[in-house]
């Protein structure tokens, strides 16, 4: 019983393989990477755009650097999730995953960390730019 379905077993073991590939395949293969060029592309015109001197203040400082962030975690997981989906299907890929793997994992919870920080960092500056106009 798993979410309010029963294996009851009149589905082949085969066939949900074979859903679960093709779904994996679709999602991690198609979707993702789609998704993640789309905001690689907006990551990178954010950043062009804060790192200009005619809008260099503060904020934007934070901004162009989370926006840098995302695009090493955009970058990072495309290797992660799509190469570890292909792995299967490509000695290649297998071969690539294995040898960025133990790269990529810490240099996307790095970024991920950063993210994070420089996030909470925006919105204290915030604050505090704020709390001191008065």
């Amino acid at each position: 019983f798993c979410y309010g379905y029963i294996d009851d077993g009149s589905i082949p073991e085969e066939e949900k393989d074979y859903f679960y590939d093709t779904f994996n395949l679709i999602v991690i293969g198609v979707i993702l990477p789609s998704i993640g060029l789309f905001g690689l592309i907006g990551n990178t015109i954010s950043a062009f755009i804060y790192s200009r001197k005619e809008v260099r203040s503060s904020m934007n400082v934070y901004l162009c650097a989370l926006a840098c962030s995302d695009i090493v975690i955009i970058i990072t997981s495309f290797f992660l999730f799509v190469l570890e989906s292909m792995r299967k299907r490509s000695l290649f890929a297998h071969r690539i995953y294995a040898t960025a793997a133990p790269f990529m994992f810490p240099l996307g919870l790095s970024a991920q960390s950063l993210s994070v920080f420089l996030t909470v960092t925006a919105a204290a500056d915030c604050l505090l730019l704020v709390s001191l106009m008065d």
